[in-house]
């Protein structure tokens, strides 16, 4: 595995952060930034359907 960008960083960072995505960085950034944001929408979907504390 190869280490990230700095653009990759930084969209990883927003992203996690609830950022939006800048649009200067790479299209490999644009990637990463969509699948956390993705991932973590699911998350946040399945947690609000659990009881309280399990999340």
């Amino acid at each position: 595995m190869r280490p990230l960008t700095h653009d990759e960083r930084k969209a990883v960072e927003a992203a996690f952060g609830g950022r939006p995505f800048n649009l200067h960085w790479s299209a490999a950034a644009k990637v990463l930034y969509n699948a956390i944001i993705q991932a973590t929408s699911a998350y946040r979907a399945d947690c609000e359907r659990e009881p309280v504390g399990r999340c």
